[in-house]
């Protein structure tokens, strides 16, 4: 079901991506999004899941208390992990967006639905963002970068 790649590491965190969850996000005039085995070129929009564990304690601790100032659950996130995400890149416009989807602790129990990206001024994942953004270098985090590469191996960043 997972086909898990490395994408990027640095001193924050481990990005992973699900390879054969790259899809094309966009439905076909019938309402039909292509399957992975239907594929006669790269699609110009393309979305994967990707999963982002965490290496710094400090920013673990700021989405705890993040969540517990949203008066959200909390229960479990001592033993906070990684959050799943699904990403998207349109190549022709040249941006992407990040979406998390769910938290999960040290043994991959889920521990609800992630707000990675809601933390004003300090995201958990500092350089990526919600709405679509521009892919630009040194803004844009390096794990997405990563991801277009993988995919867009042929084409300029």
């Amino acid at each position: 079901m997972w086909n898990w790649k490395l994408m990027h590491e640095d001193k924050e965190i481990i990005c992973y991506c699900d390879i054969d969850s790259i899809n094309d996000p966009v439905e076909d005039e019938d309402g039909y999004y292509s399957s992975v085995e239907c594929y006669q070129a790269i699609p110009r929009r393309v979305a994967a899941w990707m999963s982002f564990f965490f290496k710094s304690k400090e920013a673990i601790r700021q989405y705890i208390e993040h969540r517990v100032n949203k008066s959200l659950p909390v229960e479990g996130y001592e033993d906070f992990n990684n959050t799943l995400c699904l990403v998207e890149i349109d190549s022709e416009k040249m941006l992407y967006r990040v979406i998390p989807a769910i938290d999960y602790d040290d043994k991959n129990n889920e521990l609800g639905q992630s707000t990675a990206l809601d933390i004003e001024g300090q995201a958990l994942l500092k350089g990526m963002e919600g709405d679509w953004s521009p892919i630009q270098p040194r803004k844009t985090h390096k794990a997405i970068h990563a991801l277009y590469k993988f995919v867009y191996a042929n084409y300029p960043v």
